[in-house]
């Protein structure tokens, strides 16, 4: 395998266990996990994350945005419920939306019913194949987005639940505001969704999969846990805003790290990178890093970010690239090509965090992690097994290049003991919740 990798995202598995075991906290014993997985986990490599879960007994489902998310989890190995959040009976042609059906039964998937004509044609086609397929009704509450209105819910969960092969499994809302300082829209939405439920109830149906609260939910609304949460940010030991209040102890899972690859002296008043916006104050050192914007390390950090070297905080200068980020290396002593530099740090606390780079980019953490491009390889370490030298860290995005890779691939967790390497769940975990009425 070459070593090829110029940026690299570590992964630390055992701040990942431990996000979870703090999620699960903060909830009442029974209630189930939905970790979601969608936007490559998180930024994170899902291929890196997956396995971890996998293995987590408090993580019962797994929750996607894309058919094709769903898709790829599968055929990675995970044996525990996907549910799809977003709409998978939009293909306008008779083949494709044919193939979508046939997609979900396939991999056994739990889909999102918004609308009773797409559901009735997935429960058809399952008939036709003597399956059984699952949905979870989705309230539009106050989001303004996928849902169905709360007025048309009890209709709509009544022509559901007299399908042949179709098991309304779950409702579920989404909050707007769950991580704002004021959340008495969050609130005005839960109770919509209470009197939808007990409407529900009321109507013969009862879905006994309830869930509302993503990360911010769970944190600071305990009254929305029902039967399930769906923590996404939080799993990755971030907050999703300054506002939230109930702050445990979460840990970033995630560090970026790259090398310098060139390192050279300017003279004062010369210019680097396009359009001339830094001129060196001084006789100055600079130094490359390989990464730029379409790894998701964008413009707006130019001439105001700052990367790690020894220990000592590099600024950013001229614009980003596309590919080459410049860094002023004047004040750091003895910096060569080849030495490591930390591009984002799992430090709350440092300027390059993710939540303070959010801060530059005058946007949220999310964006922060899920722009990172698929040139950055994503490589998992636990305090057992710790994070390969950067000369060798190549293996894990290679093999998406040649076929996927197992989710107990040791390859995936470098070489740790078989006590601590994660392993698939029991698939008889997936009979077990998919067998509930």
């Amino acid at each position: 395998m070459y070593s090829h990798r110029d940026v690299v995202a570590q992964v630390n598995v055992d701040a990942l266990l431990h996000n979870v075991a703090v999620l699960q906290k903060q909830c009442q014993p029974g209630v189930r996990i939905c970790a979601a997985l969608k936007a490559n986990a998180y930024g994170h490599g899902v291929r890196v994350v997956a396995p971890v879960l996998a293995a987590a007994s408090p993580v019962s489902m797994a929750a996607v945005a894309t058919l094709g998310e769903a898709i790829e989890l599968r055929e990675l190995g995970w044996a525990k419920p996907i549910l799809l959040f977003g709409p998978i009976f939009s293909d306008g042609g008779l083949a494709g939306r044919k193939d979508r059906l046939r997609a979900v039964l396939d991999y056994d998937l739990t889909v999102t019913a918004v609308d009773f004509y797409g559901v009735r044609d997935l429960a058809h086609e399952a008939q036709l194949q003597n399956k059984i397929v699952r949905c979870h009704i989705k309230i539009d509450s106050g989001m303004g987005r996928m849902g169905i209105s709360p007025p048309s819910a009890v209709q709509l969960a009544e022509r559901l639940h007299s399908l042949p092969n179709l098991k309304v499994e779950g409702i579920y809302t989404h909050f707007a505001t769950a991580g704002e300082t004021d959340k008495s829209y969050c609130l005005e939405q839960l109770r919509i969704f209470k009197e939808t439920v007990a409407a529900l109830q009321a109507a013969g149906v009862r879905p006994w999969l309830v869930h509302a609260a993503a990360t911010g939910a769970l944190l600071d609304i305990p009254e929305s846990h029902f039967d399930m949460v769906r923590p996404g940010i939080g799993l990755y030991g971030l907050f999703p805003s300054e506002q939230i209040r109930n702050k445990p102890d979460l840990r970033p899972v995630l560090k970026v790290v790259s090398r310098l690859v060139l390192v050279k002296q300017i003279k004062a008043g010369q210019t680097v990178g396009y359009g001339q916006t830094w001129h060196a104050p001084r006789d100055s050192v600079v130094g490359i890093v390989p990464i730029g914007y379409h790894d998701g390390y964008v413009r707006s950090l130019s001439n105001r970010a700052v990367m790690t070297i020894h220990n000592a905080h590099a600024p950013v200068v001229g614009r980003i690239s596309m590919d080459q980020t410049i860094l002023d290396l004047t004040d750091v002593p003895g910096a060569i090509v080849g030495d490591p530099v930390t591009v984002i740090d799992d430090d709350h606390a440092a300027p390059n965090s993710v939540v303070n780079l959010a801060r530059i980019m005058q946007t949220i953490p999310y964006e922060v992690i899920a722009l990172l491009g698929n040139r950055v390889a994503r490589v998992a370490y636990t305090s057992d097994t710790p994070a390969q030298k950067f000369e060798t860290i190549s293996a894990l995005e290679d093999s998406s290049l040649t076929g996927a890779a197992s989710l107990d691939d040791s390859s995936l967790l470098g070489t740790p003991s078989p006590t601590t390497t994660p392993h698939l769940a029991n698939p008889a975990a997936h009979q077990v919740l998919g067998n509930r009425s």
